[in-house]
């Protein structure tokens, strides 16, 4: 039953994807859709198309936890997008922190600055920890982030840098990878 559930969340969630970016840019009739609210939908999805390792949760019911780091409008829409929420037996929690202390136990951090500094600060505390990183900074992948959430036209898509990836213990599915730009850290 569990794996209908994820089979069903793997085919309704794109379709949610897809229904919030055609109704962009409607008349006022429509539901206006914020580029920050398809962001949140992916960074929710995100916890369907990758494999954080065992070792990374306290318990085996642990929460996956995401952090959203200098972004509080971010923090809030993805709290609502994930309540009550529950992906690969795990519940999903959101947690606004404003400290590169703060990132230990985050299974998804999202760094909502550009500020090179304190981008670096953040990624040092994910360096020895199996933690997906994201930003919408188009150069958060050469920094040695490992998701951009970029958008190109009235599209939003993931730049994922590889090289950082793989030095996780992170697996991203074969579906995630097939709806980004894949790139190194020495690529442009």
């Amino acid at each position: 039953m569990a794996l209908l559930s994820f089979t069903k969340r793997c085919l309704i969630a794109p379709a949610i994807v897809l229904c919030l970016v055609c109704l962009m840019g409607g008349n006022s009739n429509r539901l206006k859709v914020t580029e920050i609210q398809i962001k949140a939908v992916f960074l929710y999805n995100f916890a369907s198309f990758i494999r954080i390792p065992a070792r990374a949760f306290r318990t085996e019911n642990a929460s996956i936890e995401y952090c959203v780091a200098e972004d509080q409008q971010m923090a809030m829409i993805l709290e609502s997008v994930v309540k009550g929420e529950v992906v690969q037996g795990h519940r999903l929690a959101v947690k606004h922190i404003d400290s590169p202390d703060q990132v230990p136990g985050c299974h998804v951090l999202y760094i909502g600055m550009h500020d090179s500094i304190g981008v670096e600060r953040y990624l040092q505390m994910t360096a020895k920890q199996d933690t997906l990183t994201v930003s919408d900074d188009a150069l958060f992948v050469k920094r040695g982030g490992m998701v951009s959430l970029l958008r190109k036209g009235r599209r939003i898509y993931p730049l994922i840098n590889m090289d950082e990836v793989q030095q996780s213990k992170i697996s991203l599915s074969a579906k995630l990878l097939a709806l980004a730009t894949l790139v190194g850290t020495q690529d442009e």
